[in-house]
């Protein structure tokens, strides 16, 4: 392929190109638009069957009272039931999941190596990942070593891949 070949080919991929981001913006945004007239559907809907979100916190209320009498978990559960368009009293908070359940159904020592994702080469290390050009532990920045870097040498290491 000669230059003037190569310059034609490379304006019909570039205009190819374009038209495709267009397409994909115009298709994400009208993605966005569903999502919102769904909600607001959603919203009509929950009205129309609790003609006062007082009235559905009032079934979330006699619920959850018997469980947590000293927590007010009701605007949470009308919150979630708003969102889902699934409309039960029987939502967990998040307060209450995370201090309750959480804390009962896992063990949180086991679980805190799996916290910092700077451990994920080391615990994961058969896992295809990212390349590293550095991590954050304990205020530290570290190369994919492990080795302590300064900020400065981060940002260097940062603009030069960046070719700036």
């Amino acid at each position: 392929m000669n230059e003037t070949e190569l310059l034609a080919l490379g304006g019909q991929l570039t205009a190819y190109f374009t038209a495709q981001a267009e397409l994909n913006r115009s298709k994400k945004i009208e993605e966005i638009h569903r999502s919102v007239l769904h909600h607001d559907r959603l919203l009509k809907q929950f009205h129309q069957n609790h003609q006062h979100c007082d009235s559905f916190q009032a079934l979330a209320r006699n619920y959850w009272n018997g469980l947590t009498p000293q927590l007010d978990v009701c605007s949470g559960v009308c919150s979630y039931s708003q969102v889902s368009g699934d409309f039960s009293e029987k939502y967990i908070h998040d307060g209450i999941f995370y201090t309750l359940c959480d804390s009962v159904l896992n063990n949180n020592a086991f679980a805190m190596q799996f916290d910092n994702k700077a451990y994920y080469p080391l615990l994961f290390h058969d896992v295809r990942q990212p390349g590293v050009l550095a991590m954050r532990i304990n205020n530290n920045w570290v190369d994919g070593d492990y080795r302590v870097l300064s900020f400065d040498t981060v940002i260097q290491d940062a603009l030069r891949k960046a070719n700036l």
